[in-house]
């Protein structure tokens, strides 16, 4: 890695040199991309994931939490909390496919 750093400070050091500017007419116009369709993370996948690599912490402000606590009774474990931080974490839990074990409330 070190070497790959020391070669481009070299290049960046020429360019700074010889005063070469970026000139965005000789670049190629961009080709758009393929949008790639991926399935949704089922949220049982996600709680399956967290447990295999160790990732299920006890504290309840923690996106396994909240996910385990939805996925066992069908209801979020810290309704009454409104601060950023859990609605971020609602917001990704609910970008899953919610597969819970009972309906959710």
């Amino acid at each position: 890695m070190q070497v790959e750093i020391e070669k481009a400070k070299l290049t960046f050091e020429e360019c700074k040199s010889k005063k070469i500017e970026c000139n965005d007419s000789r670049l190629p116009p961009a080709t758009p991309s393929k949008s790639i369709q991926t399935p949704k993370l089922k949220l049982s996948e996600f709680l399956e994931i967290m447990e295999e690599g160790h990732g299920s912490c006890e504290g309840k402000l923690n996106h396994y939490h909240q996910a385990k606590m939805l996925y066992e009774t069908g209801s979020w474990a810290m309704d009454a909390q409104t601060n950023g931080f859990c609605r971020k974490i609602r917001d990704r839990i609910l970008s899953m496919e919610l597969d819970t074990k009972v309906p959710i409330k």
